[in-house]
């Protein structure tokens, strides 16, 4: 971590102190068909959400608030499709959320999972890694509340 650690010391040191505390994420748990031959009617027992991680520190932004100028750390910044920019933000999103990676442990966030803030929930709709070469500094999620 010889390159970029003043980066992720940084982003774990204002991530920390920013940030909103006491988030959780969760990966919603879905029913299973009990009938092969009819597998669009979820009629099995209801599965719990999967706690991923809890007291996490994350700062929120809003989407308008995120993408400045130039874009999130000043990359251009669109309501593109993901084929034709992976930079660009979703047409659904509401939210950015930065999240430090050791708080997930070896979790990753995927589409559909939870952030709840308070009395506050977001779903997720995209999580990307901000990782120059093998060294992770953090992740950004694209959230809809």
């Amino acid at each position: 971590m010889a390159g970029y650690a003043s980066a992720v010391a940084l982003a774990k040191r204002l991530i920390t102190k920013k940030g909103r505390t006491n988030v959780s994420a969760y990966r919603p748990g879905v029913s299973a068909a009990l009938d092969p031959s009819r597998p669009w009617k979820l009629d099995g027992a209801p599965v719990a959400d999967q706690l991923l991680a809890s007291g996490m520190n994350v700062v929120f932004l809003d989407i308008r608030s995120s993408v400045g100028f130039l874009g999130q750390f000043g990359f251009e910044a669109s309501f593109r499709s993901r084929v034709e920019n992976p930079d660009s933000l979703m047409p659904g999103s509401t939210a950015v959320a930065y999240i430090i990676p050791e708080q997930l442990g070896s979790a990753r966030l995927q589409p559909e999972d939870l952030l709840l803030a308070g009395s506050t929930r977001y779903t997720v709709m995209r999580c990307d890694a901000l990782q120059p070469g093998d060294e992770l500094i953090m992740f950004i999620a694209q959230l809809k509340e």
